[in-house]
């Protein structure tokens, strides 16, 4: 199936610098089975062009899986609606993304990819990209550090310091079954001044409370960040 970013009713490009590099926006808006408007960051300017076509490339690629799946449930949904004589609304999509670091070794940055398919809310998924902008790898949370850090040690005590805290004034804010068996390894993005640790929605926490964010002082690892 063709991709259903090729079949678009408005596009929008909007550009801004971060450190040498050219963000642009390329927004795409639907209205016909799925409404809504994506925001797809595209990178130019910068010094390695492999690099920049790689996460230009990936970047379209990702946008384009999310919705060619979304209207492909929309079309099957409204197939199944018509047969029962019911009347189908518009399934919702929406994207946005914000950058966290860009400096001359890495850029990191995440995707908000929203969806709502019908029932009680949406639902949006976080997907964070670091990349190395020598070698276009993405970085896993242990490239970021030195070999001889225990990164680990920090972020848990950081992460752990903060629930408890919040737990004292509320003991509804986390499902404690999820804290026992934590997993901080998941999702993460580097800021100028913190390491963000992330957790997607119902991950530890009532959908209420939405993704939830840990934002680590990058101090309290020393000189230990090779990014």
């Amino acid at each position: 199936m063709k991709s259903k970013l090729l079949f678009v009713l408005f596009i929008f490009i909007a550009s801004c610098f971060l450190m040498g590099a050219q963000v642009v926006d390329l927004t795409i808006k639907f209205d016909s089975l799925v409404s809504g408007t994506i925001k797809i960051p595209q990178f130019f300017e910068m010094e390695n062009i492999a690099v920049e076509r790689y996460i230009n490339e990936e970047q379209y690629r990702e946008a384009s899986c999310f919705v060619d799946l979304l209207f492909k449930q929309a079309e099957e949904n409204k197939k199944e609606f018509e047969k029962q004589g019911w009347e189908f609304r518009n399934f919702e999509v929406a994207t946005d993304y914000k950058i966290g670091l860009i400096n001359d070794k890495c850029m990191c940055f995440y995707v908000d990819y929203y969806r709502f398919t019908g029932g009680a809310h949406g639902i949006t998924e976080r997907k964070s990209f670091n990349y190395d902008l020598l070698t276009g790898v993405k970085l896993s949370l242990s490239d970021i550090f030195t070999k001889n850090v225990d990164y680990e040690k920090v972020i848990l005590e950081e992460i752990n310091s903060v629930i408890k805290k919040e737990l004292e004034e509320d003991p509804h804010l986390y499902f404690q079954e999820q804290l026992d068996t934590l997993n901080y390894n998941k999702g993460f993005y580097l800021t100028e001044d913190e390491l963000v640790i992330y957790f997607q929605l119902y991950e530890i926490a009532p959908y209420y409370r939405g993704i939830i964010e840990f934002p680590i002082d990058k101090n309290l690892f020393g000189d230990n960040f090779t990014y």
